[in-house]
Parts: structure tokens; sequence; C-alpha cells
């Protein structure tokens, strides 16, 4: 549930003393057609790869699709304007970006792509979804939420292919008579794939253009020009973006405090007095210590908020929540989480947390087990039990 949250792509490898076994990971979902808790392994690791590389190291039955290139990123002081959106677009026009800005929201970690040329917005991305039609919706999010910004530029042919129909024609694995295989009428983009890198090359009348050096990369895709746009048309971006409307820019990830409304768990502000989404008055709520919204936070229905918080009871120690911790042990199934919860018991470290630990060392998951009875073998010597 962590990975499906972060929609994570990788490899996942177990392994036991006889044998190895190798799964892709696609937005967080194992992909198996096997059920590999029944595998008797003794450890297991996990890989970050782009989904490209797993479609063609497993043979996966789905078309690569074109990755968008971040080998030139663009660096924008968002603090010397203050986190303001109209400064931030102003200064991508000032400079004539030709490129995208990527937008990753910190609550459900979408992502979404704003495509400029020459300084103006020409399109942007949700999803699959990618037309002038969406911007309103992106700006939307980044008033609302948490966010991490990253800008690139891009050479003008790139931006020509990432916003025109194409089609993927074959991967090779080496580049060796790939002009063979490329017409002489048409336009190509060739896209080098390595586990966590893509590189680029175009195909044109004058022939092969290399933007990278991936010769001696893993895999090489072949994504055909289709259609050309007759013309990019240029959106008005400040006209969604109000004058004091500013960035909930995250510097720090760990740092920044997200309140939750405990009734229906949406993101509230903590200006709100009553639930934007269903209402219910946030007064005594607010009114709370921090560690007792900690506290209630234990029973976000996201995993990976769970953990967070369990995350932040360890740091601050938190003698209040060992009880709740000890009635999560009781219901939690996600082993990560309860890994969480034994590495906050050991931190927290008083006696009460021994009982626990105890508990979490006869769990039915292996990796429980093993990880409390190294927490609890370490704490009873620091306590001479």
């Amino acid at each position: 549930d962590v990975l499906k949250f972060h929609k994570f792509n990788g490899v996942i490898e177990l392994k036991s003393l006889e044998n190895k076994w190798e799964y892709p990971i696609i937005k967080g979902r194992i992909i198996s057609d096997e059920d590999i808790s029944q595998l008797e392994f003794d450890i297991f690791s996990v890989y970050r790869t782009n989904h490209n590389f797993l479609i063609h190291y497993f043979n996966l039955n789905e078309e690569p699709k074109i990755v968008y290139s971040t080998n030139e990123p663009v660096w924008v002081n968002l603090e010397s304007i203050n986190m303001n959106m109209r400064e931030f677009f102003r200064k991508l026009n000032y400079i004539s970006l030709t490129g995208f800005v990527k937008i990753e929201n910190r609550v459900n970690y979408n992502d979404y792509y704003i495509f400029f040329y020459l300084g103006d917005v020409v399109a942007g991305q949700i999803e699959d979804l990618k037309t002038p039609a969406v911007i309103p919706d992106i700006i939307k999010d980044l008033k609302e939420y948490p966010c991490s910004i990253n800008v690139y530029s891009l050479p003008q042919e790139f931006l020509i292919f990432f916003l025109s129909k194409t089609r993927y024609i074959k991967t090779l694995r080496s580049l060796d008579g790939i002009e063979n295989v490329l017409e002489k009428d048409k336009f190509y983009l060739i896209q080098g794939i390595k586990p966590n890198k893509v590189g680029y090359a175009t195909y044109d009348e004058n022939g092969l253009n290399f933007y990278d050096d991936i010769k001696e990369y893993d895999y090489f895709e072949i994504h055909e020009l289709v259609k050309i746009p007759p013309k990019l048309p240029t959106i008005d971006i400040l006209e969604y973006v109000g004058a004091e409307d500013k960035f909930k820019f995250i510097k720090d990830p760990e740092g920044l405090i997200i309140y939750f409304c405990p009734a229906c768990w949406s993101v509230i502000k903590k200006e709100d007095i009553v639930c934007p989404n269903c209402g219910f008055d946030l007064r005594e709520f607010h009114e709370m210590d921090y560690e007792y919204k900690l506290i209630l936070s234990l029973e976000h229905p996201i995993k990976e908020w769970r953990k967070n918080v369990i995350h932040t009871i360890g740091l601050k120690k938190l003698e209040e929540a060992v009880p709740y911790l000890d009635i999560m042990v009781d219901k939690e199934q996600d082993p990560f989480v309860l890994m969480e919860i034994a590495d906050t018991l050991a931190k927290i470290g008083t006696p009460d947390v021994i009982p626990i630990l105890r508990k979490l060392s006869e769990h039915k998951y292996i990796l429980v087990r093993n990880k409390a009875r190294f927490l609890l073998n370490s704490i009873s010597k620091k306590m001479g039990i």
C-alpha cells in the first residue's frame, strides 16, 4: 500500500538460499500471475526504475510511451518571489521557456504538467489528458495542496514530439542498423532506455541527431511523429491566478504540517472553521494539542499517512501514544506500518513498550517478527532486562 500510494515503479527481488525471483512493480502494484506471498524467501529488495524499462525487461504486454526529458533542469528561486504564482509564471515568460513545469501533488501524489513554448503556456496534462482545457484544474490544485515543482527546458523538436500525435514502432537492443528501420521521409524520436535514465535522439531529413550518448543503453524505442498540431494555442495562465495566490511549496517535506478533517480525512487549512468537504465543525479540533491531533491521525484511512504519523510520534517520543499503538498492532495488516510501529516503540523506550514488542516478535509476518526481535533484544539490553 505504501508503494501504491506513491505510484512506485520498480522491481521487487525476493531471495532465498536456493532461489531468486524478480517481479515488476507498476504504480505500486506487483505484477505477477502467482501468489508471491506463498514463496519461501529470506530477504527482499525493492529497486526504483522507470516504467519503460520494466516493459522491456519483463516483456510486458503494453506499448511504451514517450518519457518527458528532465535532462535540462531550470532553477527558479521561488523564495525570491515570495512563492507568488503570478511572479513565477511571469518569470518563465521572461526567460522565454520552451519546456515544461512538472508539478507533484504531495497529498495524492498525482503528477501534472504545464507546457511552454517561448514563454507562453500552450498545454497542460493530467494523467493521459493533454489539452489546454486542464490548466484551470491544475492551477486549482496548486492553490489548494502542498506540492513540489520542477522546471525543465527542452529543445523545440522535443516539445513538438511531446505535444503531437505519435505512434510507437518497435524496440531494438542495439543502434546498429537502426537507419534501415527508419523511413527517410518521416520523423522519429528514439528513446534510449536504462533502468533509471532515458536518453534521446531524433531522425529527420538530415539523418540521426543525438542529444545524449545513448549507444550503451539497454533498449532503443522508436516513436514516429504522425500528426503535428497546426498551431500551438497560447493560454493566458494569469487569467486563473490571483495577485496574492501563493504556492504551498514544499522545501522540506518533513517539516510541513498537513491538517486533515477528523470526520472525512480531506485536507483542510489551519484556519478553516468548517470542513469545506463534509461540513464538520473544526473549532474544537483546532483547540486540541498537536500531540492529540497526531494520535487522532493514527486512524487515517491511507496507510502511508498512518506510517508518517507513527514516524513523527517516534521522533517526538510521545509516550501518550503507546496504548494507541498497542491497539493498532492488533488490527493493522500492513507489515511496513507494523515495522514502523516497532521502530517508534523502540524510540519511545519506556517499559510499557516491551509487551507490545514481544507481541510483534510473534507476528505472522517474518519481516515484522525479525524487526521486533532485533529491537526487543536491543532495548532489553539497555534496560538490563
